[in-house]
């Protein structure tokens, strides 16, 4: 559950890059607090080295938010003192959010450490589908979690699939194969028992902006039981009709 509990929270630092580019502060849902109220709800000081003593912290919640700061501030000079941190961190979910702190630093090593959890075999689906939202906001994309996320759409609880699809039309600068490899998976999983899963890989074969997709599309349309996803492949057929003309 702590892990659950912490995934939730990386969806929200994930969206921090946006609110920075719209100048507005992040805000983490439930709590109603910026990461500087939380942070000195937790006695850590707004300062590096408050921030660097706050990736020492008992409580991985606080490494996270810690980490998040440090790389909200810009603060390239703390990137030794991330990638300490990253070496010890034994919680799943915060060594994402540190290897993210690194990435948006622009140390190569954050990107590193996402794709390598990708790729770990031990690691949790959710886990996997977090380091692969974040690296998509600091990269193009690694093949370890475009692997990841072709392995998630296809076995996974349905939350994680969802995000799983929801992903894949982002990754970039693909090769030939793997296109095809995403192309592939989306188009099995369209095939899937739960109608949430249909719902979201019509939606990602409209962003994937691939035209052989129409096909398997008006396919699908004319055995689905489910007026949701009915809808949502009529919208990313018409998306993908307009780009063909």
């Amino acid at each position: 559950m702590k892990n659950r509990n912490l995934a939730s929270m990386f969806v929200i630092l994930a969206c921090s890059v946006m609110f920075a580019q719209s100048n507005e502060t992040p805000k983490y849902e439930g709590a109603g607090s910026t990461i500087e109220e939380l942070l000195e709800s937790h006695h850590v000081k707004l300062t590096r080295t408050g921030l660097e003593q706050g990736l020492r912290n008992a409580d991985p919640e606080v490494r996270s938010l810690a980490a998040e700061k440090l790389a909200q501030d810009n603060d390239k000079e703390s990137i030794p003192a991330l990638v300490a941190a990253l070496q010890v961190e034994t919680v799943a979910q915060t060594r994402v959010n540190v290897a993210y702190a690194l990435g948006k630093l622009g140390d190569e090593r954050g990107v590193t450490a996402l794709d390598s959890i990708c790729a770990d075999s031990s690691a949790e689906a959710f886990v996997k589908t977090e380091a692969a939202r974040l690296l998509l906001y600091v990269a193009k994309g690694t093949p370890g979690c475009l692997t990841a996320m072709i392995e998630v759409l296809d076995r996974a609880d349905i939350s994680t699939r969802m995000n799983a699809a929801s992903l894949l039309p982002q990754f970039h600068d693909l090769s030939d194969e793997e296109s095809e490899r995403v192309f592939q998976a989306l188009i099995t999983a369209l095939k899937a028992e739960q109608a949430p899963i249909r719902e979201a890989v019509s939606r990602a074969l409209g962003k994937l902006a691939n035209v052989a997709a129409v096909a398997y599309l008006q396919s699908a349309l004319t055995t689905e039981p489910d007026g949701i996803v009915r809808s949502q492949i009529e919208s990313s057929l018409q998306r993908l009709q307009r780009k063909s003309d």
